[in-house]
């Protein structure tokens, strides 16, 4: 889930999907079925902590390869304002749900 928040508070959400090629490349180690494990609530929620001006890319990582996520984010100057685990069951769970709506 991407983010935006303009400086006025005016606020944007971009689907993976929707980027230029040369970005969704980028994005690519993103694995297609972790997207839409967010839901609007979960946008909300974090639209609700963002400052102006401000952007949020949510992702749903396995920990395995987070490690050099992570390297890579802070390398490049991002300040990473909530690191969270889910525990597998809700995993799970999402994963169950995606699959009935499919």
């Amino acid at each position: 889930m991407i983010l935006l928040k303009d400086e006025q508070g005016g606020r944007a959400a971009l689907d993976m999907e929707d980027l230029p090629a040369e970005q969704k490349k980028a994005l690519g180690f993103v694995e297609t079925g972790t997207r839409g494990l967010f839901d609007s609530e979960d946008a909300e929620t974090l639209f609700e902590g963002m400052v102006p001006g401000s952007a949020v890319v949510a992702l749903a990582i396995e920990h395995a390869w987070a490690v050099a996520l992570v390297n890579a984010v802070y390398q490049a100057g991002v300040e990473v304002a909530l690191n969270f685990r889910v525990p597998a069951m809700i995993v799970d769970e999402a994963f169950a749900s995606l699959a009935e709506s499919n």
